[in-house]
């Protein structure tokens, strides 16, 4: 086994134990914290504030995350680095399995407020496991290959930021309560830091080269990949109408209506 990995366990072990927890956690204490958030959140919705959280929730999306985590997969292959796919999977599909377990044992069901149609139960939160798992190891890889400390600082607070709104758009937009965002995020980082030690195991033994030099033509192919991936997203977010719940598609086309008075 490889040693940096072995303290980890005992964060997946914690994971564990808040799943078989839960029916207990969200019918008491927690469940009076989530529902002061809720109302606390409807206090200051809007529909453009909506909007904008709709936009930054879709990063979680199926169709935005599967050809998202396939393009870093191939670009991590481009880059000679296939081994670096390793961790990676491990960090996003291994903690989102977790999550997808502990909603199959838990059942919980989505806040009544909820703004879009979700399919899946509430505990815990898929976007903020995924936040954490794949676009925090990314984030990782970035600062690993950056030399410049205040690089690496401005792409650590860009980063959190970032995960922290993903998960915060599950709350404003009423289909999770905070403790399935909270959850979520540490099922992500128990899977981010198995992926890291992993990552600095391969690096270690020199399985991994993160200096080798890139060359440009790489550095283009993977910038024109790139740029792709935002086209996608792009156009995927104007093209994307998410299903509301019906109370709030009634209260949507009451403001509309007010607005054109």
């Amino acid at each position: 086994m490889i040693p940096e990995i072995k303290s980890h366990f005992f964060l997946l072990a914690i994971a564990l134990l808040v799943f078989s927890m839960g029916n207990l956690i969200t019918n008491q204490y927690h469940l009076k914290i989530d529902s002061f958030i809720v109302h606390w959140v409807s206090t200051f919705q809007t529909e453009q504030i909506i909007q904008i959280f709709i936009w930054i929730t879709e990063f979680g999306n199926a169709l935005i995350v599967v050809p998202f985590l396939v393009l870093a997969c191939i670009i991590l292959c481009i880059l000679n680095r296939p081994l670096l796919v390793i961790p990676l999977l491990i960090s996003t599909i291994g903690s989102t399995a977790l999550t997808y377990m502990g909603k199959t044992l838990i059942h919980r069901p989505r806040p009544i407020e909820a703004i879009l149609v979700e399919q899946s139960y509430s505990f815990p939160s898929g976007h903020a496991t995924f936040a954490i798992g794949f676009y925090g190891f990314i984030i990782y890889l970035l600062m690993r290959h950056s030399n410049s400390f205040n690089k690496q600082l401005s792409l650590m607070l860009a980063g959190t930021g970032f995960i922290l709104s993903l998960g915060f758009s599950r709350i404003i937009l009423n289909v999770h309560y905070f403790s399935d965002v909270l959850v979520g995020y540490l099922i992500g980082m128990t899977g981010l830091l198995i992926g890291i030690q992993l990552t600095k195991w391969l690096v270690s033994t020199q399985r991994i080269d993160l200096d080798s030099k890139i060359s440009p033509k790489k550095q283009r192919l993977v910038f024109l990949l790139l740029t792709c991936a935002f086209v996608y997203y792009l156009s995927y977010a104007i093209i994307y109408q998410p299903e509301l719940v019906s109370h709030h598609n009634t209260i949507h086309s009451l403001l509309k209506k007010e607005m054109s008075l």
